[in-house]
């Protein structure tokens, strides 16, 4: 068995990093988020480093620019960066689609589904897919 010592400084230091993503995401600041990609990842792991970054209830990156209705973030982790929102999930298996419909931000749903979003794609809570939920809620 690995025991593995974790110091208060790398505790802070990876806090600090992840709230880095996280405020570049939801407040929409796409030239911050870019700079990060640039200079953060290595080009062949990062689906695996943006899905890693996690924070309250397991939210990645990308849906924090969901749920804050950033469109051109959302653009530029599909269409640039090639990623899979499907392959985004939260604690709850919640997708970004999920957390767009969830806040009513329609644009941003419509432009996930339009880019191959599963709007069946069931969470881990009751099976709530995407479109069950935007029934629910009353949006079409």
């Amino acid at each position: 068995m690995a025991f593995y010592f974790y110091s208060v400084e790398a505790a802070e230091a990876d806090h600090d990093q992840h709230c880095i993503w996280f405020d570049a995401a939801n407040s929409g600041d796409l030239d911050r988020l870019k700079e990060l990609v640039l200079t953060r990842l290595d080009g062949g792991k990062l689906a695996t480093a943006l899905a890693y970054y996690k924070g309250k209830g397991g939210q990645t990156v990308f849906h924090f620019a969901a749920t804050a209705g950033r469109m051109e973030i959302c653009k530029y982790l599909v269409e640039e960066l090639k990623l899979n929102v499907d392959d985004f999930l939260d604690d709850k298996g919640h997708t970004p689609l999920h957390s767009a419909i969830i806040e009513d931000r329609y644009d941003v749903a419509v432009y996930l589904l339009d880019h191959g979003a599963n709007p069946n794609a069931a969470d881990h809570v009751i099976g709530a897919t995407p479109l069950y939920l935007s029934v629910k809620l009353g949006i079409y």
